[in-house]
């Protein structure tokens, strides 16, 4: 299939829908997160995430957005553009990495998608994690103890 044919076949799907090379029970699998690579033939090759080390793709993404000084907002935005939202960098390359990422991206306003939404729904995006539930133990003898969203915790925790 030619550039121009796939620019043509594509334009009538949702620009925000992910890209997967195969799918399984009608859900995608194997999702296309590269697609840059160019072969001698000056042809574009698809590379999923089967295809490359995720891991040192995600980490010298952020090593150079930190040496460039970008801003985070700028980051966030290019990185959840590309494929890599904070559901991928936490299942892939580091799941503090990605929480920090998806608490930055629903702050500031950056879509992160369906997918991203769903993968962290259930996930404890704090550092006050017990057993599936936000929870912090302060006091003398840590017998306060705050549970519920990560404001309700930081405003309890500096009562």
């Amino acid at each position: 299939m030619k550039v121009k044919e796939l620019i043509k076949q594509l334009e009538q799907y949702d620009p925000e829908a992910r890209v997967y090379s195969d799918c399984w029970m009608g859900e995608g699998k194997d999702e296309i997160l590269c697609c840059y690579r160019y072969s001698r033939s000056g042809d574009i090759i698809l590379q999923n995430l089967t295809q490359f080390d995720v891991y040192e793709e995600i980490k010298e993404m952020l090593e150079y957005f930190y040496k460039e000084d970008y801003d985070e907002t700028d980051a966030y935005q290019l990185m959840c553009d590309m494929g890599y939202t904070p559901d991928v960098v936490a299942e892939y390359y580091n799941k503090e990495q990605g929480n920090k990422m998806f608490l930055y991206c629903e702050e500031h306003g950056i879509d992160v998608g369906n997918k991203a939404k769903e993968y962290m729904k259930n996930k404890c995006l704090c550092e006050y994690c017990e057993n599936g539930n936000c929870t912090i133990r302060f006091g003398i003898a840590d017998d306060i103890v705050c549970t519920g969203t990560i404001k309700e915790i930081e405003e309890c925790n500096y009562k």
